[in-house]
């Protein structure tokens, strides 16, 4: 179970409803730092795995609010920078 609330960011506003709607529990989302490949040390304030494809419409709207994708194997890391 995830207890830390979620960072105080303006692109977060709407991110747990938008991902509740299409069956991510917000239990799943983690609000952990979250540091990967060419971001050479800088860490994101928001970062959760999901089956979304950059491409279709929900990669789509969370691209929009400014958030990256990386590929996990059959899952995406969604992120944003700090």
């Amino acid at each position: 179970m995830n207890t830390q609330s979620p960072p105080k960011h303006r692109k977060v506003k709407g991110v747990v409803a938008l991902l509740e709607k299409y069956g991510i529990d917000a239990d799943e989302i983690r609000w952990e730092s979250y540091s990967g490949d060419y971001m050479f040390g800088r860490t994101s304030p928001l970062a959760f795995i999901a089956p979304f494809y950059p491409d279709g419409e929900v990669g789509k709207t969370l691209r929009k609010r400014g958030f990256s994708a990386d590929n996990m194997g059959k899952q995406f890391v969604y992120y944003l920078y700090r």
